[in-house]
C-alpha cells in the first residue's frame, strides 16, 4: 500500500514528465474561491517562472502539497527564497519556500467540467491584485506583532 510520501514522488514524478497535473483541492486557508475548486491544476516551474501574485503548490517536509500565494521572492539560484500565504490567512508561512521545495504554479482550477486559468488575460491581472493585498496584510500583521512585543 503506497503513504503519502510515496504517492507525493509519483506526483511529482508525473509533474517532470507531463508538465502538468491536476490534484484535489483541500483546505480553507486560500479562501472560498479554491476550496470550492474540484481540482488545482499545477505546472511544472522554475524559481525564475515564478512571479509576484502567483499561487505555488510547494512540498512540505515530504508528507503534503500545499497552495499558497506568492508575496514576495527573495534571492537567485541557490539562495532562492519565496514567501508564501493562504489568501485566508493572516500572516505568511513560515519558514519561508525554498527551491528545493517547489513543485510548481497552480495555473488554473476545475469546477466541475469549467477550466478557469490563473496565468492568462484577466485572471492574471487578479492574481497581482491579490499578491498586493496579501503584502500589504503581511505587513500590518508584522507592525501588529512589534506593537504588541512593545506593550
Amino acid at each position: 500500500m503506497l503513504d503519502q510520501s510515496d504517492i507525493l514522488m509519483l506526483l511529482e514524478e508525473a509533474l517532470q514528465e507531463e508538465g502538468e497535473v491536476t490534484v484535489p483541492a483541500a483546505g480553507l486557508s486560500m479562501g472560498r474561491r479554491l476550496a470550492r475548486a474540484d481540482g488545482l491544476v499545477v505546472r511544472h516551474a522554475t524559481p525564475c517562472e515564478v512571479r509576484f501574485g502567483s499561487v505555488v503548490a510547494f512540498n512540505v517536509q515530504g508528507t503534503r502539497w500545499v497552495a499558497h500565494r506568492v508575496v514576495w521572492r527573495f534571492g537567485r539560484d541557490s539562495a532562492w527564497l519565496c514567501m508564501t500565504k493562504g489568501d485566508n490567512n493572516l500572516g505568511p508561512d513560515l519558514p519561508f519556500v525554498r527551491k528545493d521545495e517547489l513543485v510548481g504554479l497552480v495555473v488554473g482550477m476545475y469546477r466541475g467540467p469549467k477550466l478557469i486559468r490563473f496565468d492568462r488575460g484577466p485572471y492574471r491581472l487578479g492574481e497581482v491584485g491579490r499578491g498586493l493585498v496579501g503584502l500589504l496584510s503581511v505587513l500590518a500583521y508584522s507592525a501588529l506583532r512589534k506593537l504588541r512585543n512593545l506593550s
